[in-house]
């Protein structure tokens, strides 16, 4: 099941972002 490790990632980098925008 690579999708949810692929899913995983993009939902860490997202926060990632919005913790740097924030």
């Amino acid at each position: 099941k690579i999708y949810d490790v692929d899913f995983t990632k993009i939902v860490q980098e997202l926060r990632y972002k919005f913790s740097t925008l924030k």
